[in-house]
């Protein structure tokens, strides 16, 4: 064996030399996929009314550049077809919601909806109507 004086350069050569295998990126290991599954649609039947008014805000909030977004009128009073308006920024027309907290909400249900929008006061000041309801669109 060499003393560190004696040792060549070849000998270090040896030492630099790494192989290619050890270079390559890690191999992807896929995560088993989780024991208890979560639940595929949100639980809006499960909210309040209040809180089921509350998430429709939030969405609406969500669709741009919102100027203010308010509920209208209180429960049980006529509301003209919508429950809340948004104002978006830049736009002169509002965009309407109608929040319906129902099990089952069929075409006839959003026939009516429509209809009520479009007979109330609100309807030439939108540019937009969107009906919300914690329904499942998907036939069972």
């Amino acid at each position: 064996m060499s003393t560190p004086e004696q040792t060549s350069s070849e000998e270090f050569r040896d030492f630099d030399y790494v192989p290619v295998e050890l270079e390559l990126p890690p191999e992807v290991v896929a995560a088993p996929p989780p024991v208890v599954s979560r639940a595929s649609l949100l639980p809006s039947h499960q909210l309040t009314w209040e809180n089921f008014e509350r998430l429709c805000v939030c969405l609406a909030r969500l669709e741009g550049e919102i100027e203010h977004c308010r509920l209208y009128g209180t429960r049980g009073q006529e509301q003209q077809g919508i429950d809340l308006y948004a104002k978006p920024r830049g736009q002169e027309k509002y965009h309407a919601y109608q929040c319906k907290r129902y099990q089952e909400f069929g075409a006839a249900d959003i026939r009516n909806a429509v209809k009520a929008f479009r007979e109330g006061s609100w309807s030439p000041r939108c540019s937009r109507f969107v009906l919300c309801t914690s329904a499942s669109g998907v036939s069972a």
